[in-house]
């Protein structure tokens, strides 16, 4: 027989510049890609979040795992082994674990999502299952997970893909047929393709998703 547990455990989450932030400015929560952590991807991005003008949740994901290569301890959003079934449940929990990081935000304000990679992903499924806690959503090499959302509805985020064209992880052409489809249900959609960035998240992509924002 297969036994069954619940083994809760608490993560890190980076709040940025502080907790009281939070109530008085817009807020981003930013999703990391695989194997890397809050911590190292707030590092990444602590040029924009020294502009002060919004509140940043930077979590790790929800599923640790041992980097031998390096001694580290990375994170990882799901698990993927191609069932698409399970991947969906997987996301689905994760989902869940997005919920309590934005436990943190007041109730009554609309949180901005960008995910790199893996996060990207799963940003993008997020927003799409929790219109009324999202108002944005930014994919940067990943690809729009169109497949698991549901029609667009009147109050649904806009979306933002970021890619390199150099990209041979996710590939540029499957991020852009991805955009289509994700319009074909309803869903306002930008892209930007950068020519000379590979699987990254430059600091040109970041300055283009900050001016979408305002705009």
């Amino acid at each position: 027989m297969n036994l069954r547990v619940s083994f809760p455990r608490e993560a890190n989450v980076e709040v940025l510049p502080d907790d009281k932030a939070l109530a008085k400015l817009s807020v981003v929560l930013a999703l990391h890609g695989m194997g890397e952590s809050g911590a190292v991807f707030a590092r990444r991005l602590a040029p924009v979040i020294a502009r002060n003008d919004r509140a940043w949740l930077i979590p790790d994901g929800p599923l640790p795992f041992e980097r031998r290569r390096d001694r580290t301890i990375g994170h990882a959003w799901y698990l993927f082994t191609g069932d698409q079934d399970a991947l969906r449940l997987s996301m689905l929990e994760s989902a869940k674990y997005l919920d309590a990081v934005l436990a943190k935000v007041p109730a009554h304000k609309k949180t901005a999502l960008i995910g790199f990679s893996q996060g990207g992903y799963l940003a993008g499924v997020y927003g799409a299952l929790r219109p009324e806690r999202v108002s944005h959503v930014c994919c940067a090499g990943g690809r729009i997970k169109h497949e698991f959302f549901p029609a667009a509805g009147t109050n649904a985020p806009r979306y933002l893909q970021l890619h390199g064209a150099k990209d041979e992880s996710v590939l540029a052409d499957h991020a852009m047929s991805a955009v289509e489809a994700t319009k074909q249900k309803g869903y306002d959609v930008a892209s930007r393709v950068f020519a000379d960035a590979g699987h990254e998240l430059t600091p040109e992509m970041m300055d283009a998703f900050m001016e979408w924002l305002k705009a």
